[in-house]
């Protein structure tokens, strides 16, 4: 419900709650029955209900009156908390829901919910907003004792609780950056714990995304940051980091410094849908210089070199509003970034940093004021380095390419001297492998003569063995004619004696 129809309801609701009391004060005093009265105001034809009246104009006197009526029937109470408001076709907001919006006091809310059951606090409008997340959304300073009632009634459930299409929770509501408090938040993550902390939203969007997009207060971001630490510090479905957001809506130096602190160099280089890093984001608009520094000093030249899909640096995005910046913020690019930031080049125009100088430069009167000399010199001076190294490079080319023309005709003797070189390798090898093959034969030839040494060895030792035989048997023959001999010489001496 916009502002404008918020006002306009809020003064029907008005004369329709005074009215209704002047009725009721009216029958009172004439003795009748009230609960009458009551059924005819909220009958959907009318298209009101006096107690959702009462509880958007925060009357509570009326309200407890009502609800604590003897003569009111429970089931009519009942009818006056659900009661829902179509007006505009769309809203869908509930009695009990437009009381705990209004941050109604503790005894109201427990009688509703006493009267109709726990199923109330789960009554979302169409837009997703149920009666928690409106109470701590629409209220800087919610009631504590309340919202410690519904978390004791509703338990995780109803800090899970998701209508929109948006699937924001609970605790996504106290960080749109409205009117967050604190104690809340601290209440909301102690009773849900990491779970509820870590809950993604459509587009993997978390708590901390909210606050940064919401541009809640530091308070509240160091209160998240510590509850979930880095876990906390991820990227959405579009590749958004916490510091994206924070940066997008001229998140302090505090802030930067405290995401950079959890994030490191993970989050200072992560790139949206456009290859965006932080440093190009916080420089689409007027940029703190300290931010600046800070991701600077934690990234060096490459997240200052770094390219968008567009290939414009940070640089490149800064000189876009440079009227927004201001030189100062300029000139320190052009310290940090020296003249490799100045030649940096972006795709579409193929224009450098320096191409984009130079156009500040020529234009206009204003940027000709004391303030963006320092800025126009600087570069000026970089741009003359950039002549003289540019001469010495012509210089240097011109000996390189007379070196290289050297070197390659060594090269061209080598080749020959390595072709000479294989051609004598070849004869070498040709003459080694004839060697090789005599060697061969020679070894062969060397076999044969063992051969017949070896046979030869054997027919010696047969021929020794054939002459021992024969001598063996000389000698036999020798002794037999000795021992013939012998016996002759003994017979003639026989007979001699005789």
């Amino acid at each position: 419900m916009n502002p404008k129809a918020t006002g306009l309801y809020l003064r029907d609701a008005f004369k329709r709650a005074e009215a209704h009391k002047q009725l009721m004060e009216k029958q009172s005093n004439q003795g009748t029955n009230t609960s009458s009265s009551v059924a005819k105001v909220s009958d959907p034809a009318d298209n009101a209900s006096f107690l959702s009246d009462l509880c958007l104009l925060a009357k509570w006197t009326e309200a407890r009156d009502f609800l604590n009526q003897d003569d009111i029937s429970n089931d009519m109470k009942k009818e006056q908390i659900q009661w829902k408001e179509w007006k505009d076709k769309k809203y869908g907001l509930t009695t009990f829901n437009a009381a705990c919006g209004r941050n109604a006091p503790f005894d109201i809310i427990n009688l509703m919910i006493n009267l109709v059951g726990k199923s109330i606090l789960f009554e979302a409008t169409l837009e997703g907003l149920s009666p928690l997340s409106n109470l701590v959304q629409k209220n800087i300073n919610p009631n504590m004792e309340v919202l410690r009632l519904i978390l004791d009634v509703g338990g995780k459930e109803v800090l899970f609780q998701t209508c929109n299409k948006l699937k924001y929770t609970v605790l996504h509501h106290a960080c749109n950056g409205v009117n967050e408090n604190a104690n809340v938040i601290k209440l909301l993550i102690n009773t849900g714990g990491n779970d509820l902390l870590l809950q993604m939203a459509a587009q993997r969007v978390n708590c901390l995304h909210t606050a940064c997009i919401n541009d809640a207060i530091l308070d509240i971001i160091k209160i998240l940051v510590e509850a979930g630490g880095k876990d906390l510090v991820l990227a959405t479905s579009a590749g958004n980091t916490s510091l994206h957001f924070a940066c997008r809506n001229n998140g302090g130096t505090d802030v930067v410094k405290l995401l950079l602190d959890v994030g490191g160099k993970d989050l200072l280089f992560a790139r949206d849908a456009r290859q965006d890093t932080v440093l190009h984001t916080i420089c689409m608009k007027k940029a703190s210089i300290e931010s600046v520094r800070l991701m600077v000093e934690a990234g060096g030249k490459d997240i200052l070199l770094a390219p968008n899909k567009f290939g414009e640096t940070a640089f490149h995005v800064a000189l876009k509003k440079s009227d927004a910046h201001g030189p100062q913020l300029l000139k320190y690019f052009v310290e940090k970034g020296g003249i490799e930031l100045l030649n940096a080049q972006e795709i579409k125009s193929g224009q450098t940093c320096l191409d984009r100088i130079k156009i500040l430069d020529m234009s206009g009167t204003k940027y000709q004021s004391e303030e963006w000399k320092p800025l126009f010199a600087l570069v000026r001076k970089y741009e003359h380095a950039k002549e003289v190294v540019a001469n010495q490079s012509t210089q240097f080319l011109i000996s390189y390419n007379n070196k290289t023309k050297a070197v390659a005709d060594l090269k061209s003797k080598i080749a020959l001297l390595e072709i000479k070189s294989k051609e004598n390798e070849k004869k070498l090898q040709e003459e080694i492998e004839d060697l090789h093959q005599d060697i061969t034969i020679m070894q062969l030839e060397q076999d044969e003569a063992k051969e017949e040494v070896k046979e030869l060895t054997q027919q010696n030792q047969q021929y020794k063995r054939k002459i021992e035989k024969l001598e063996n048997e000389i000698m036999d023959e020798y002794d037999q004619l000795k021992k013939a001999h012998t016996g002759s010489d003994s017979s003639d001496e026989d007979v001699a004696s005789m």
